[in-house]
């Protein structure tokens, strides 16, 4: 997953590998989503990415992983679920 957010690193080991290997398993093959925003909510997400050194899809990308691993965290049976179909 490259670098991880703070969220991430809090997140117990088991979990993370999970994580990481749905998301390997899947690496190199996105899928076009479209995702409404406003101007002012795309101009910031381009200046916080600009800041970071990173693409500003690729800062979005990285803000839904962070709010998966969040969800999981935060709802032990999902994670139950995803082990079961991995």
């Amino acid at each position: 997953m490259g670098c991880l957010s703070n969220e991430q690193k809090m997140v117990s080991v088991p979990i993370l590998s999970l994580i990481e290997r749905i998301l390997q398993a899947n690496q190199g093959r996105k899928q076009l989503l479209t995702l409404r925003m406003t101007p002012k909510q795309i101009e910031l997400v381009r200046k916080i990415a600009a800041t970071k050194g990173c693409g500003y899809q690729t800062q979005m990308r990285m803000w839904v992983v962070a709010g998966i691993v969040k969800e999981i965290k935060d709802h032990p049976e999902i994670e139950k679920i995803l082990a079961e179909k991995n």
